[in-house]
């Protein structure tokens, strides 16, 4: 069953300089259930792009799609009012630092159950023992006494397993994690993204796992959609895209990793792809990737559509790799 359902989703603001747009007609097709990874460098569009399925983007914002279906319902034939109601209802959001995302004037017990309140519980004790189950749910020891902690009492760690906590109060169809290890030291991020899978195998939410670190998506997502620019330049099963890349940014962001017992010349650097990705106001002309990409040709100063390559995936590119293993 369909979770997810966009088809070109675009997004624009308004700058002294005119129009921009930040994401440009993205489509995307997500299972219930499923563990999707969104992978590309800071600034490729991912988070505007979860925003944007949560509608929490700026006023100034204009939003645009021919199809958003999630979980059933097309959003675009809803009001902004009934459009918000159906995804707190359905769709929650963990953004990458707790410290932010929690208020730090009140205690862990009060945003809680405030979430609770907004989700129709009533009566201060079924809020409290939800609460409490909430917590424990997460991995959080002695719960009843952190309810009246505040968020500056506790370590990074547990404030990201109350955000999470917080995120499924509402036991959403969909998760989506942006980010949601930078913040936290490697044995934590290896916890929370433990705790985030078990979530998702035990009550079947759909995950979406945004982040620029490819090796994370490589043992937990069953899908991986690659972000440049405002675009998915390719989207394929991640067996296929660890296997077999079709897109040149695709090889170079698997080419960047470093891999154990890998040896490297004296003075040798890491793999980086030169220059960086384009600012939204001066996109250059045709494939976005051009001016970057080593198979630059002539004929990409034409814009590439994305095509399904077939036993592959979907892929953004006029000379798309073939018989290349990373």
């Amino acid at each position: 069953m369909k979770l997810l359902h966009i088809e070109n989703l675009t997004v624009e603001f308004d700058t002294l300089t005119g129009p921009v747009r930040v994401l440009d007609r993205v489509s995307l097709r997500m299972e219930q259930g499923e563990v999707l990874g969104i992978v590309g460098e800071s600034g490729s569009g991912k988070s505007i792009f979860a925003l944007a399925i949560m509608g929490l983007l700026s006023p100034k914002a204009r939003f645009t799609a021919d199809y958003m279906n999630v979980n059933g319902q097309d959003l675009m034939k809803l009001t902004k009012e009934q459009r918000q109601s159906y995804l707190a209802q359905n769709v929650s959001i963990i953004f990458q630092d707790p410290q932010n995302s929690l208020n730090p004037c009140f205690t862990i017990g009060f945003q809680l159950m405030e979430t609770l309140s907004m989700h129709g519980i009533s009566g201060r004790r079924n809020k409290k023992l939800r609460a409490i189950q909430l917590l424990e749910s997460v991995g959080i020891a002695n719960p009843e006494s952190r309810l009246k902690s505040y968020p500056h009492q506790l370590s990074g760690g547990m404030n990201q397993r109350i955000m999470i906590a917080i995120a499924i109060a509402a036991e959403p169809k969909l998760l989506i994690a942006d980010e949601p290890t930078t913040a936290l030291d490697v044995t934590i991020q290896s916890q929370i993204l433990q705790l985030l899978l078990d979530l998702n195998r035990h009550t079947e939410t759909g995950l979406m796992l945004i982040t620029h670190d490819f090796a994370l998506l490589s043992e937990t997502a069953q899908r991986v959609c690659v972000m440049y620019s405002g675009q998915i330049q390719e989207n394929a099963p991640t067996r296929r895209i660890l296997a077999q890349p079709k897109h040149p940014y695709t090889q170079a962001l698997l080419h960047s990793i470093p891999h154990i017992g890998e040896r490297h010349a004296q003075g040798e650097r890491l793999f980086s792809l030169r220059g960086s990705i384009p600012p939204v106001d001066h996109l250059p002309v045709g494939c976005r990737l051009g001016p970057r990409c080593p198979r630059a040709a002539k004929e990409c100063v034409r814009a590439p559509r994305l095509e399904n390559i077939h036993g592959h995936g979907l892929v953004r590119c006029h000379f798309p790799l073939d018989g290349e293993e990373t």
